[in-house]
């Protein structure tokens, strides 16, 4: 057999087996969507979180076409070229002939993007978010096309012009506007500078999406991914099918489509794999949400009671250097001496610090607190999504087939 005859019927396979990627890909992402519980910025904890808010900066952007305020922007202009293409062939009686053809498209000639930190507020606080890394879906805000005799052609574009310019361009800007909605799912952790949480990149997270289109845009884009990479793949896995050599056209039509019944069975099997990987992922997480809570107690147990004893003995010695300044200054004064000594171990001695370290103390075990409380309400809040996502069909089922995916009773750590 010829390895020229194969090269077809390879290439379409390799396409089929992208589209198999691809499409368990976006089931994987829109599981991942499904299985984050929507929380609050207040019981935002360490982990993988779903919010959805209102985007606000002290300092915000100033967008570069649209000059409107916003915490992420990107801009490009491109411009149109048109060419004349006359080529020499031969035709099926082997004389040569001419013919012309024209060439079109849009040429990228400036682009540009800009972002920043921004807090996502909801009713009932703030969260910090950096977006470097995220998958930002965002709005257009600016969108023209326009030719020389225009101030935007110029203003807003290069001097310099494409080879086989039309002299067209197209300006367009997308951006997350200050103070529009926003939706984002992503990996949670404890900031450095207060204690709170802040959502950033991680090599953990498989996902982290900032879309102005809300969580039903995000699942509806990633089950348009779905559907249609899987009608690809099974389209070119018909094509290996009907291009390989010696394929009968005449062949009944189960025997065309076999091909086609191999790459559904497959993406099959791996919809399982995916959604009981999905399961027992969402149960790592309940799991980890309840050794969050055990590693709060256990920061509570030991960090707290040195801080008291050490406030405690500042207290007493403060206490008792008092009680000794005072007996001294009735001695003084009994023996009939001036005040100037007195006075001059009152300006040697620094002031007393046991508030500071009362409120030191204060500060501390409120955070500590705040800390699990929040542990404590995350995993509430993940245990019930859990025991809730296994009683959906079809997910019931895979933990019927599959073990190792029994639903948690919520017993929090004491």
């Amino acid at each position: 057999m010829s390895s020229d005859a194969l090269w077809l019927p390879v290439a379409i396979s390799g396409g089929s087996v992208l589209c198999l990627y691809l499409s368990l890909r976006a089931v994987k992402r829109r599981r991942i969507v499904d299985d984050t519980p929507t929380s609050k910025t207040t019981g935002v904890f360490i982990g993988m979180v779903e919010l959805n808010g209102v985007a606000i900066t002290d300092e915000p952007l100033t967008s570069y076409m649209a000059e409107t305020e916003c915490v992420h922007f990107s801009w490009s202009v491109e411009e149109h070229w048109e060419r004349t293409i006359h080529e020499t062939y031969r035709d099926s009686n082997g004389k040569s002939q001419t013919r012309t053809r024209i060439e079109s498209g849009w040429t990228t000639v400036a682009s540009g993007s800009e972002n920043i930190p921004f807090r996502l507020r909801d009713d009932h606080g703030e969260i910090l978010v950096h977006p470097e890394g995220a998958d930002l879906q965002t709005a257009t805000i600016f969108s023209e096309t326009c030719t020389p005799r225009e101030g935007l052609y110029f203003g807003k574009g290069p001097d310099a012009a494409v080879s086989h310019s039309t002299h067209r361009r197209r300006f367009q800007e997308n951006a997350i506007v200050h103070r529009s909605p926003v939706y984002v799912i992503g990996q949670a952790r404890e900031r450095k500078d207060v204690v709170a949480a802040e959502i950033a990149a991680s090599d953990e997270a498989s996902m982290f999406v900032i879309s102005v289109d809300g969580e039903k845009g995000v699942r509806s884009s990633l089950g348009w991914g779905i559907v249609g990479w899987f009608i690809a793949g099974g389209i070119l896995a018909y094509g290996v099918q009907m291009t390989l050599p010696g394929n009968d056209p005449s062949a009944h039509w189960s025997v065309h489509t076999l091909s086609s019944l191999i790459f559904t069975l497959l993406w099959c099997v791996a919809w399982t794999a995916t959604a009981y990987n999905s399961i027992a992922g969402l149960r790592r997480r309940v799991e980890q949400a309840a050794s969050n809570i055990d590693v709060m107690l256990k920061r509570r147990n030991d960090l707290i009671p040195p801080l008291v004893e050490t406030v405690k003995a500042s207290a007493a010695h403060e206490a008792s250097l008092q009680e000794n300044l005072a007996r001294l200054r009735s001695t003084l004064e009994r023996g009939g001496s001036t005040d100037d000594s007195v006075q001059f171990l009152k300006e040697a001695y620094p002031a007393l610090s046991s508030d500071i370290s009362f409120l030191n103390l204060q500060q501390e075990m409120s955070a500590t607190e705040t800390r699990i409380a929040l542990a404590r309400s995350y995993y509430t809040e993940i245990a019930s999504f859990f025991n809730a996502r296994t009683e959906v069909i079809p997910d019931r089922w895979v933990c019927k087939v599959l073990p190792g995916l029994s639903q948690f009773q919520l017993q929090l750590p004491q």
